[in-house]
């Protein structure tokens, strides 16, 4: 089934994850990227059969080049409901940390700042012995 465009908005608006955007309700650890240009908004041509589909401009923000910083950091949101829960939610940015870099995919350069960033989650869910898990915490990226 193919869903027309005012269809696929109405579906997307009422989806439960994006409409109420809710705690998850468990240990959570949100990665970011910040520092790069990334798509926020576009304006696009008038629209006709043989017009270009192409944007004619393109407004950016700091991210990971795919999801604005503001975008990651919505998850702040969810620090009280969290907290109710006895749940962890860590935020952890990184400037020039492209997005999914942190967890990349076989054959993909394991930089050295994904590696920082895939350490940093590892050790945020398992932590090192005598250490104490945090419970919200904000790099500043």
């Amino acid at each position: 089934m193919h869903l027309g465009t005012i269809d696929a908005l109405k579906f997307v608006q009422a989806e439960p994850d994006l409409a109420t955007f809710a705690a998850p309700g468990v240990n959570t650890v949100v990665t970011y990227g910040a520092g790069l240009q990334s798509p926020v908004s576009f304006t696009l041509p008038d629209i006709k059969p043989t017009g270009s589909l192409l944007p004619s401009s393109v407004r950016n923000e700091s991210g990971d080049g795919i999801v604005p910083v503001r975008s990651s950091l919505r998850s702040t949101e969810w620090a009280a409901a969290q907290q109710a829960l006895s749940k962890s939610l860590v935020h952890l940015g990184y400037t020039g940390l492209p997005h999914a870099a942190c967890f990349p995919d076989t054959g993909t350069e394991f930089t050295d700042l994904a590696f920082q960033c895939y350490s940093d989650v590892l050790n945020t869910i398992n932590p090192p012995e005598g250490a104490s898990s945090p419970t919200l915490r904000v790099a500043r990226a």
